[in-house]
């Protein structure tokens, strides 16, 4: 997935405000959590060659972007031993490496994977964006999007994340 094509699909999956309204949350609040589902763009451009997810945090302001446990904070993007910070998977930093895969490594020691997210940058856009559209309170669509991530991050090899996420 393209990071255009993420940014819009998440904007999307933003609950309506009378959805979050009949929760009784206020106009401040129902604003709030919408905000979570836009990034708005930045005017930099992205250097040649960028990965999908370099794209976004270049082209895109991520840092009110939290699709479950995820964060896509660009204040985030950092060097690991790994390769580049992208986001955190609650504390653990979420690494794009240099062969390309996305992988979740331990805060505490960055030079350790705790599991592989996905073969690609696209890859892993394609499988978080089907938790931000899955709706939270429905146990047989989180069943059936956990396979969509899984699939789409490229196998059961990195279902870690997908099903610490849905599972």
């Amino acid at each position: 997935m393209k990071a255009e094509q993420f940014v819009d699909r998440l904007r999307a999956a933003a609950p309506s405000r009378e959805e979050l309204a009949s929760f009784g949350l206020s106009p401040d609040d129902t604003d709030a959590i919408r905000s979570i589902y836009r990034c708005p763009e930045t005017g930099a451009r992205p250097p040649p060659g960028a990965s999908e997810a370099e794209r976004l945090h270049t082209l895109f302001d991520c840092s009110r972007v939290e699709v479950s446990y995820v964060r896509l904070d660009v204040q985030s993007v950092t060097e690991t031993p790994l390769g580049t910070t992208i986001g955190a998977w609650e504390a653990d930093p979420i690494v794009f490496r240099p062969d390309g895969q996305v992988v979740v490594v331990d805060h505490g020691d960055t030079s350790r994977v705790i599991f592989p997210v996905a073969h690609s940058a696209e890859a892993f856009l394609d499988a978080l964006i089907v938790v931000a559209e899955t709706p939270k309170q429905n146990a047989a669509e989180r069943a059936s999007a956990l396979r969509k991530c899984i699939d789409a991050a490229g196998g059961d090899e990195f279902s870690g994340l997908w099903k610490a996420l849905l599972g």
